[in-house]
């Protein structure tokens, strides 16, 4: 009779010994991977925000830098655009027909 009490309460405490042991590892395991996640996610948002920080200042540098452009265009207009009339539609290399350059040569000579 006494055996078999000795036996039972070692077989309850072994088992309670053991669940304890499984289920510590489990809660341990489960902090493991929750924290990892975490990390990995606070680790993607800041490349994300960085990113589209990088975005939203070369898009604002281009406009500015289209802007200008732009400016500079209005306020020193090109000489195609100061040209006007027949003169403008001619490239630069040939503002003047070959009758013309012809008179010029021999109004030289």
């Amino acid at each position: 009779m006494r055996v078999t009490v000795v036996v039972v309460v070692t077989v309850i405490v072994v088992t309670v010994i053991v669940v304890t042991v499984i289920v510590v590892t489990v809660i341990v395991v489960v902090v493991v991977v929750v924290i990892v996640v975490v990390v990995i996610v606070i680790v993607i948002v800041i490349v994300l925000v960085v990113v589209v920080i990088v975005i939203v200042v070369v898009v604002v540098i281009a406009a500015a830098t289209v802007k200008a452009f732009d400016l500079r265009r209005r306020v020193f207009p090109t000489r195609e655009k100061q040209r006007e009339g027949p003169e403008k539609q001619r490239s630069a290399g040939h503002r003047h027909s070959p009758r013309a350059r012809r008179n010029r040569r021999s109004a030289r000579r």
